[in-house]
């Protein structure tokens, strides 16, 4: 079944989808400030994985489903990071996100994993 994560441009939010079988499930990930436009895995227990830039503050942001809500994290502030992000589940369900650095001196690509 497709899972999808998108921005709503309309109200700058970062949002998730899931196809059900017979219906789409859609839902609100991270509203505060600007946010949005990354990248989703999911993991072998079917948990969604959302690495995303906070473009408000320009912060590589995280967010996990724990069954009722979102987990969201900042793995990386402050500073001009987590453009481009990308992200992969090991398999014992942990995130690996590869995204760009802005930020002068240690611009280019870095990698975070909890």
């Amino acid at each position: 079944m497709p899972h999808i994560s998108y921005l709503d441009e309309l109200n700058a939010d970062l949002r998730y989808a899931r196809f059900t079988g017979r219906n789409w499930l859609k839902m609100t990930v991270d509203s505060v400030g600007n946010v949005g436009r990354g990248a989703i895995a999911v993991d072998a227990n079917g948990v969604p994985h959302i690495s995303y830039l906070d473009w408000t503050r320009y912060d590589l942001k995280h967010a996990s489903w724990n069954g009722t809500s979102w987990n969201i994290s900042t793995p990386d502030a402050p500073g001009e990071v987590g453009r481009y992000s990308t992200i992969a589940i090991d398999p014992s369900g942990r995130p690996h996100v590869a995204y760009n650095s802005m930020d002068w001196p240690s611009s280019g690509l870095k990698y975070w994993s909890p």
